[in-house]
C-alpha cells in the first residue's frame, strides 16, 4: 500500500504509563476517515517483539512519541514514514 494510492497501514506505537497519546482513539478515527488507512496500535506490554517487528515490515507509515520505542522503525521498509510526536515540555 501507499498512503496515496490504495490501502495502507499505519502503526501507532502506544504507551501505557508514560507519555502517552492522549487522544489516541481520536488519531486513529481520523487517519481511518481523512486517509482510508489501517491503524494498527503496537504497545510492548501487549505484543511479542516477533509482533511488533511483522506489523512493521508490512507498515506504510509509524506514528510515536520521542522516545527509545522509536528505534523499532528500523523495521519499516524502505520508502515508509516516520512521525515522530513531542509532548509538551
Amino acid at each position: 500500500g501507499s498512503l496515496l494510492a490504495g490501502p495502507c497501514t499505519i502503526a501507532v506505537f502506544a504507551r501505557t504509563r508514560n507519555r502517552l497519546i492522549m487522544n489516541e482513539e481520536a488519531l486513529f478515527a481520523a487517519i481511518r476517515a481523512r486517509l482510508g488507512c489501517r491503524v494498527t496500535r503496537i504497545a510492548m506490554e501487549t505484543h511479542t517483539f516477533a509482533e511488533q517487528v511483522r506489523v512493521l515490515s508490512t507498515a506504510d507509515a509509524a506514528i510515536g512519541l520521542h522516545g527509545s520505542m522509536l528505534i523499532m522503525a528500523m523495521f519499516l521498509p524502505p520508502g515508509a514514514l516516520l512521525l515522530e510526536l513531542y509532548p509538551y515540555a
